[in-house]
């Protein structure tokens, strides 16, 4: 912690400073000092400040001189893991007479204070409800997609928390109106949206899936201004009047269908004719649950059950690249099947194999895209309204009860608090999830599925760098090198670098103003949307057949002196998390001038 006390008018003789740290870090060396003055005087010097843990430094500094001088200083230092939460789940059914317990195992893999092991067990799938919540909360970024992705499903949190008694101190008021005014900044001159801003191209699908999020806010009683929602509806009813030849518009058309029905601005004899036409080639389950919906919302019943039927009828597997066009997996599509299904009585009977897929997906998915977290709430919430039930269940040494909510225990890990246990007193199965998420205490490994990445640092004029022997006020250009290894295979990339707590942005090195001064980087990549936060650098990248590799580049200076961990880079397809690719994790020290 640099110190600098410039004594402009204060009497001469000694000034006593005192620094205190409290909460997640601690001074390594003492503290207290007397420094002797003139007027007119300066001094400069340093204190050394060591984290222990991730949260906040709270630093508190005294200073008392001659003529009775006292001044006092609190100060904030917030201190952030250099690696990313990683989550372990399991899933699967807790049988009668058998039980489930949570303790602290595991406590020691994950850095003090990050880790946290939730508990459910449920009458019926609930698919980890609170660690969805959890996981969409924390998703740092926002395009159209992963804002409506946030926001859908709390809608319905209030039906949630009653069923799955999630923290009663949660409010999701403000988070989705956070989401609508955002949106609406998004949205096109033609009533369409923009990916990442009204200035980017629209995909049809996140069109009807943005307005879909609208109009059922507005039935919830949100504000939605009624220039956005007509204008979002005009374009889809635009759009499903155009002709379409080509196949992969078909999951656009079913969803923009439905959101017509649904507002009632369908045109019935051309949602007849796309039903009639079209519904042998759609290619998911969840285009043609949407197109039933549709038709059921038009009135007409024998249309919506024969497209119901096709619906549960054995799935086509997912056209590769379809991903690219609709944002789904299978466990996507299962989950909001269900979401669309559940109110309909023809589906009834139909339901329960549906949510043991989904059971089967989720349980191997290590990994989830905000799509599939955001349909997994809606599917819960459907499923909680469809299916009903009970279990018996008994809680350490209590006698068993008989309840129809889920039964739900958070344990921050290294608690050393008492272990619970749950067991099934009843005589049916019952569903149990534990999901354990924290900051891992060792550096994870380089990793490449799916993607190879690479980092280097540059002086200005190109010369490579020596991160061990940074001067404090240096300028240097950070060069990301990735690629995608199948590249015939399109995706919706995502690249986070983490700055370590030395450095801070400076700008893009590709700029206009900038990209004069760096004469020696060539080809550069121009993302489809890129930021420069305080503490990491974001780009978005559309990857295809014909652009499988990428270079970025940007401007950081190191500002800090200490010695500090360089974090992780990461890439991955937004819509297929498990395809990544990480750096090894590094070290930066930083000396002062």
């Amino acid at each position: 912690i640099g110190i600098v006390i410039n004594n402009l008018e204060g009497g001469a003789g000694d000034y006593r400073l005192k620094l205190t740290a409290d909460g997640a870090g601690s001074l390594a060396a003492p503290a207290e000092r007397t420094i002797k003055l003139a007027t007119g005087e300066n001094f400069s010097g340093s204190i050394p400040l060591s984290a222990t843990t991730t949260g906040n430094i709270a630093l508190h500094l005294d200073l008392a001189g001659p003529g009775d001088l006292k001044i006092a200083r609190d100060f904030t230092v917030g201190v952030r893991p250099a690696q990313a939460y990683q989550l372990r789940r399991f899933v699967g059914k807790l049988e009668p007479g058998q039980s489930v317990t949570l303790d602290d195992g595991g406590a020691d893999e994950f850095l003090p204070g990050t880790a946290e092991a939730l508990l459910s067990v449920s009458p019926r799938p609930d698919w980890d409800v609170p660690g969805l919540l959890r996981a969409l909360d924390r998703y740092a970024y926002g395009c159209i997609e992963q804002t409506t992705s946030r926001a859908l499903p709390l809608l319905y949190v209030e039906a949630v928390a009653g069923l799955w008694r999630t923290d009663p101190g949660f409010h999701p008021g403000d988070a989705i109106d956070g989401a609508i005014g955002h949106i609406a900044e998004m949205q096109r001159t033609d009533g369409s949206f923009g990916v990442w801003s009204e200035a980017d191209d629209t995909v049809p699908w996140l069109d009807a899936y943005a307005s879909d999020f609208l109009l059922r806010a507005k039935e919830h009683g949100k504000n939605v201004p009624d220039y956005v929602l007509k204008g979002a509806l005009a374009w889809l009813r635009d759009y499903v009047r155009q002709d379409h030849d080509d196949a992969k518009d078909l999951p656009a058309l079913a969803y923009a269908h439905y959101v017509l029905a649904h507002a009632g601005a369908d045109d019935l004899a051309t949602l007849r004719y796309f039903s009639d036409t079209q519904m042998a080639n759609l290619p998911t389950q969840l285009a043609k649950a949407q197109l039933a919906a549709a038709l059921a919302q038009a009135g007409d019943t024998a249309r919506a059950t024969a497209a119901y039927d096709a619906t549960f009828a054995p799935p086509p597997k997912r056209p590769l690249g379809l991903r690219y066009i609709d944002y789904g997996s299978e466990l996507r599509d299962n989950a909001a099947v269900l979401a669309f299904a559940a109110g309909a009585k023809e589906t009834a009977p139909r339901l329960t194999a549906i949510m043991d897929r989904i059971g089967e997906l989720f349980a191997h998915a290590n990994r989830t895209s905000t799509q599939e977290q955001a349909w997994l709430l809606m599917a819960a919430e459907a499923a909680a309204r469809a299916s009903g039930g009970s279990m018996t269940v008994a809680e350490n040494d209590a006698a068993a009860q008989s309840r129809s909510e889920p039964l739900y225990l958070r344990r921050v890990l290294g608690s050393g608090a008492a272990s619970a246990t749950v067991a099934n007193r009843g005589t049916s199965p019952a569903w149990r999830t534990v999901s354990i998420t924290g900051v891992p205490r060792s550096d994870l490994p380089a990793e490449s599925t799916g993607y190879t990445v690479s980092r280097t640092i540059y002086r200005p004029d190109g010369s490579p760098v020596d991160l061990k022997k940074v001067r404090q006020t240096d300028l240097f250009v950070v060069v990301i090198k990735g690629k995608r290894t199948d590249a015939a295979l399109s995706a919706r990339t995502l690249v986070v670098d983490l700055l370590p707590a030395g450095f801070e942005i400076e700008g893009a090195a590709g700029d206009a103003q900038s990209s004069k001064n760096f004469d020696w980087l060539k080809d550069l990549t121009t993302p489809a949307y890129s930021e420069a936060r305080d503490d990491r650098y974001v780009a978005a990248l559309d990857l295809g057949e014909n652009t499988s590799e990428f270079t970025l580049a940007y401007v950081v200076r190191a500002v800090t002196p200490g010695e500090f961990a360089y974090p992780a880079l990461v890439a991955e397809d937004m819509y297929e998390p498990e395809t990544t690719g990480r750096t090894a994790m590094g070290k930066l020290s930083v000396q002062a001038r």
